[in-house]
């Protein structure tokens, strides 16, 4: 959820960016998360909004992957499966036990060392910062989705939403994070259909257009199918080199 995902870039830039009680959540959403827009250059950062709607158009990309975080939480075996598949590894039981255990909340937890950014703060020295600010601040938390609504206003939650309809749902007619997330799980479950189906969703605009978002999900199929073929070939090469 989108108020979940703004608490979260506000913890990891506190105590680093700047100091801890030093800006407000609120001031951080008003003054930076909300007031970015898109990018004049490709040396500009994006804002949230417009990054995933970057990303949107090229979610059936034959080398793009999409995943929602809350769905990954929802079925970790499943979402195992569909990287193994996307990437053409061969994930029997045990890889896969083992790829489960280490995505946990508890696993990363105990290892959280290996989950902050210790590598960028290295610049810490250059900013005049001491070199351990932010090292506490793991990017392994408290392993819940959606905690971020205990600590916003229900201004601040209405504004945030405000963006995602000027930018989000402008172009794609998905109203909502939820609608967005909805719609890819029929993406996915009509991607294992056998005929070829086309399917729109649709929603009226204020100025009573209507955007739309289309998928023709042969190319999805077709995708699937190239994949299984390139791993069925793949592997075959790599059992007459080991002849």
């Amino acid at each position: 959820l989108l108020p979940a995902v703004v608490v979260s870039f506000f913890k990891f830039f506190e105590g680093w960016f700047f100091e801890p009680g030093e800006v407000t959540l609120e001031e951080f959403v008003r003054q930076f998360w909300l007031a970015r827009g898109k990018p004049d250059s490709d040396m500009q950062n994006a804002s949230y909004f417009h990054h995933l709607l970057s990303w949107w158009e090229h979610r059936h990309d034959e080398h793009v992957l999409f995943l929602v975080y809350e769905d990954i939480q929802d079925d970790l075996g499943g979402t195992i499966d569909k990287i193994a598949s996307f990437m053409g590894i061969e994930c029997d039981s045990e890889l896969k036990s083992m790829v489960q255990k280490q995505s946990t909340f508890e696993f990363m937890l105990a290892n959280k060392q290996h989950f902050d950014e210790r590598l960028a703060k290295k610049r810490n020295e250059a900013c005049g910062l001491s070199p351990d600010a932010g090292k506490d601040l793991a990017k392994v938390r408290e392993g819940l989705s959606g905690k971020g609504k205990v600590h916003l206003s229900e201004a601040l939650v209405q504004d945030i939403q405000a963006k995602w309809q000027e930018v989000f749902a402008k172009e794609t007619g998905l109203q909502s994070y939820d609608e967005m997330r909805d719609f890819l799980k029929r993406e996915d479950k009509l991607e294992d259909d056998s005929q070829t189906v086309s399917m729109a969703v649709s929603a009226t605009s204020e100025g009573g257009e209507t955007p739309k978002v289309a998928l023709d999900l042969s190319l999805l199929q077709k995708r699937r199918r190239d994949r299984k073929e390139d791993f069925s070939e793949s592997s075959a090469g790599k059992q007459q080199k080991s002849k």
